[in-house]
């Protein structure tokens, strides 16, 4: 198969090119600095563009591209966080509608901030989302709603919600042990808060 991945240069981004690639798919990999992501190691034959409305016809779609959580949420991290995933996701639906013939499928993942913090409460993707409509579940609600425009253009759309995703080099993990070698270990928020994690090869194998 054909594959748009888009921040297929991120930290899950680079494990899914890496695994597709393994199993004999092509992937065409969308970046802000396509001459950047050509020289970080991706796997030989992987192609890179700028804008997604350059893309090739393709059989499947897979969004990862997104502002990192990590750090402090300041007014403009968050402004961050919100727009690159709902914009984002908004210009390659907005490209699908044009594109001949339409990608088969769309991955968009979303979170499991969705939810909010619900303690007690036993959680499945049948739950609805935070009644608080705190901040990640504004995040998350706003996001898969541009990606569900696109079973509106008969492509199935799976938006898996994910938990911390935790791994070896990269990702929430990374900054964690840096701050923990610098014994600069802390609790930010609430301690009793619950944070549901998954690894890495799960995540990408789920993909």
């Amino acid at each position: 198969m054909k594959i748009l991945v888009t921040g297929g240069t991120g930290f899950i981004g680079r494990a899914t090119v890496n695994r597709l690639s393994a199993h004999g798919h092509q992937c065409i990999v969308g970046s802000r600095n396509p001459a950047r992501a050509a020289s970080i190691g991706l796997p030989p034959g992987t192609e890179f563009l700028s804008d997604v409305n350059q893309s090739p016809p393709v059989d499947a779609a897979i969004l990862l591209a997104g502002e990192s959580v990590a750090g402090l949420w300041t007014r403009r991290k968050r402004a961050a966080i919100m727009s690159s995933r709902v914009e984002g996701t908004r210009r390659v639906v907005d490209w699908m509608r044009t594109a001949s013939p339409r990608p088969a499928v769309l991955i968009s993942p979303s979170a499991v901030g969705y939810f909010g913090n619900r303690p007690g409460e036993v959680l499945d993707e049948a739950s609805p989302p935070d009644p608080a409509r705190g901040f990640r579940s504004r995040v998350c609600l706003a996001w898969e709603a541009e990606a569900w425009r696109a079973e509106d253009l008969g492509v199935r759309t799976v938006v898996p919600r994910f938990g911390v995703v935790l791994g070896p080099g990269g990702g929430m993990l990374r900054e964690l042990l840096r701050a923990h070698r610098l014994r600069f270990s802390f609790v930010l928020g609430n301690p009793a808060a619950i944070v549901p994690w998954v690894a890495l090869d799960d995540v990408v194998s789920a993909i």
